[in-house]
Order: structure tokens, then C-alpha cells, then sequence
């Protein structure tokens, strides 16, 4: 819980817990082979689920611990709201062991991410 402090008021509380974010989760639907590249569609396999926020309700569709969507169920869900902005993006295995791999080609709308030695370089989907 967020330390609250009685000089900042209820107004203080107030906005600091309207202030909301929801993190976009990706569960795979298979395990890819190990020691090999393999090319994966997100928007096509596994399941996703939102975080916080709206999506904590029991009730919320696309919920990570409610009801898993497909991408095109989530795409659907978040066009009937203000939309979502992307602020970061993370690669991990939650809390169940370390990632072990690589990734590259990360294609993010029209964009694709070629993570390269001396950077990352962005390439326009052609």
C-alpha cells in the first residue's frame, strides 16, 4: 500500500490511486524448441490477459486472472475505451524461472525492432 501521508490530504490520495496502468500479458500457447531460433505470432497463438486497474474486477472480459482473450478479442476491448498507449516492453518468464534466450525482429504495429551488437535499429514493415 502506498505510504499516505496527513499533509498531503485525501485529494493527494485521491489522485494517486486514479492514476492507473494495466500491464498487457502474453501467454504462449506451446513451448518453442530450445536451442533454436523460432519465428512467433503472438497476435495468432496463446492467450492474453490485462492487469490492474479495470481488468482487477472479477467481472472484466480480458482480465489475466479472469478471462484470457485473443489479441483480436483485446484489440477489441481496449477500441471501445480510450485506447492504449505503449510505454515499454518486456520479455520475461514471470516468477517461475529466469529467461534464457534471445530475441530479434520484434514487430510492434508498423514497426520492426532488429536488436543488433551496437543497438537497435528500426525497420518500417514493408
Amino acid at each position: 500500500m502506498p505510504y499516505r501521508s496527513a499533509s498531503h490530504g485525501t485529494s493527494w490520495w485521491k489522485r494517486r490511486r486514479d492514476r492507473t496502468y494495466s500491464s498487457l500479458v502474453w501467454v504462449p500457447s506451446a513451448e518453442t524448441e530450445a536451442n533454436a531460433w523460432t519465428t512467433v505470432d503472438a497476435t495468432t497463438t496463446g492467450t492474453w490477459g490485462l492487469t490492474r486497474g479495470q481488468f482487477a474486477n472479477a467481472n472484466t472480459r480480458c482480465g489475466i486472472n479472469v478471462t484470457a482473450c485473443t489479441f483480436a478479442d483485446v484489440q477489441t476491448f481496449l477500441a471501445t475505451g480510450a485506447g492504449a498507449t505503449i510505454y515499454t516492453v518486456q520479455v520475461a518468464t514471470g516468477t517461475d524461472s529466469a529467461f534464457q534466450g534471445a530475441m530479434d525482429a520484434l514487430q510492434i504495429n508498423g514497426t520492426i525492432y532488429d536488436f543488433d551488437p551496437f543497438g537497435v535499429v528500426e525497420v518500417p514493415v514493408s
